[in-house]
């Protein structure tokens, strides 16, 4: 799996688990999937559980910078959760 999407979190808050490893083809379709997820009321804020990113690579850094693009765009605020010290380098 590459992410998995909370199910049980607080009121306003969209959970996002990466997978130690993403897939460029993966990219686009995680990000329909968060639109889809947030639907058209304006979300509070996305967070992103990147506990399992322990190397991310340039396929990882893209998902989670378009991850947090998109998430921006639809009015979110953006959190990185459990963010190791190459994980937190990814934060925009």
């Amino acid at each position: 799996m590459v992410a998995s999407f909370g199910e049980e979190v607080p009121v306003g808050e969209t959970v996002v688990v990466l997978a130690s490893t993403v897939a460029r083809e993966d990219v686009p379709v995680l990000c329909a999937s968060l639109l889809s997820r947030l639907g058209g009321a304006r979300p509070g804020v996305v967070v992103y559980d990147v506990r399992e990113l322990l190397e991310p690579d340039v396929v990882a850094v893209d998902a989670l910078a378009r991850l947090q693009v998109t998430a921006r765009r639809a009015g979110a605020t953006v959190v990185l959760r459990h963010a190791g010290p190459s994980s937190a380098a990814c934060s925009t």
